[in-house]
């Protein structure tokens, strides 16, 4: 999925995008793993801070962001060690929603994506045997903030309003099995 390119980006995601080691590839990939969340958060805060939409301070703070993580958006989501970049309240605040929102676009992202899995493959139409969906990595594994977005998109969109079942489940190192089963069976 990381390489699907259907889905278009913003502005900020083709900087983003142009910055990368892998320029014009791997869109998805970009639009939804947390390994892109910090850079694509810092490349909003510094716009926003060059239309003045931060303090003056925040501002400096912002425009001096070197590379961060997605651990740091997502502490800022959790309104925790704003005092990094934020002087006032209404920094904080700030702040706090473009963190939020760059989990919860990531989470509608791959919500759809595994939407449409279900969906083109007929897996999930019987509770009794729901599709099971495993996820890893960071965001779901640590992250604070985005896997109960995710669950939450998950349980209204997929269950309540498609009537699929799934259940998800957070495994640790799956990339390899994964793949060798994906190998064995075609």
């Amino acid at each position: 999925s990381g390489m699907y390119d259907g889905i278009r980006g913003g502005d900020f995601d083709r900087i983003l995008d142009e910055q990368s080691n892998n320029p014009g590839i791997k869109h998805f990939e970009k639009l939804t793993a947390g390994v892109y969340r910090g850079e694509l958060t810092r490349l909003m805060l510094r716009a926003a801070a060059e239309e003045g939409l931060l303090s003056p301070e925040a501002s400096e703070r912002a425009k001096a962001l070197g590379w961060i993580d997605s651990a740091v958006i997502d502490a800022w989501a959790s309104g925790e060690n704003l005092a990094r970049i934020c002087e006032t309240a209404e920094d904080e605040e700030f702040v706090r929603q473009i963190a939020c929102a760059m989990f919860e676009r990531s989470a509608r992202c791959m919500c759809t994506n595994l939407a449409a899995i279900l969906l083109l493959t007929g897996a999930g139409t019987d509770e009794k045997k729901p599709a099971c969906i495993c996820a890893e990595g960071s965001l779901v594994q640590k992250g604070r903030a985005y896997r109960p977005v995710l669950e939450k998109l998950l349980r209204e969109e997929v269950g309540e309003k498609l009537g699929l079942f799934a259940e998800y489940r957070i495994g640790n190192e799956t990339t390899l099995p994964g793949s060798a089963a994906a190998a064995l069976l075609n």
